[in-house]
């Protein structure tokens, strides 16, 4: 959720565009997950930041089954230990788009379906296979109540742009993330 408020808060034409559509959505008082999930700019934003800065800052680690296998036109030998960095693979410009290292929503609403679900599947914010997280379902529930309703109810101004400090270990944990906050005017809710 820090990524998300910075990134969005960082450009305020996202910041605009997203406030649009939340504010011009029937939202329930309370949004509702099923309604977060038809936000088609809100669900943008949100792969957008997951990909740039997944939550897994660990490696997802196997190893070679014993007879060895063919990857990508390379052998390795049976017992090689392999893993696979999300922040690597999300950043994969062959995947993501030549400006793979930016925040760029849009990547998301293009009318390439093929490509949506490429980069659909090539997400690993909550890992993958049997390290997929479980906790994964709530902490979708949580971002897809709670940020439309931030950005429903208050008008927010990053402190300072800087970007944000980040401690990375098994987990990938931000810092730094100061806003001023103003409740918005009775007919935002």
């Amino acid at each position: 959720m820090h990524s998300f408020v910075w990134h969005v808060l960082s450009n305020s034409k996202i910041h605009d565009r997203l406030v649009a559509e939340i504010l011009g959505s029937p939202l329930s008082e309370t949004v509702q997950y099923r309604e977060a999930q038809a936000l088609d700019y809100f669900q943008a934003c949100l792969k957008e930041t997951m990909r740039l800065q997944p939550a897994l800052g660990a490696n997802i680690t196997r190893m070679v089954p014993a007879g060895g296998t063919d990857v990508n036109g390379t052998w390795l030998p049976g017992g090689t230990q392999v893993a696979l960095d999300a922040w690597v693979l999300q950043r994969d410009k062959d995947i993501f788009g030549g400006d793979a290292d930016l925040f760029n929503p849009e990547r998301w609403l293009g009318n390439d379906e093929d490509r949506v679900k490429l980069m659909d599947r090539c997400m690993f914010q909550f890992g993958g296979g049997s390290h997929l997280c479980i906790g994964r379902h709530l902490a979708l529930f949580e971002m897809y109540k709670v940020l439309p309703q931030v950005f429903r109810r208050y008008e927010m101004e990053l402190v300072s742009h800087r970007p944000l400090g980040h401690r990375t270990g098994l987990f990938y944990q931000q810092s730094g993330l100061y806003v001023f906050l103003k409740r918005c005017a009775k007919n935002h809710l």
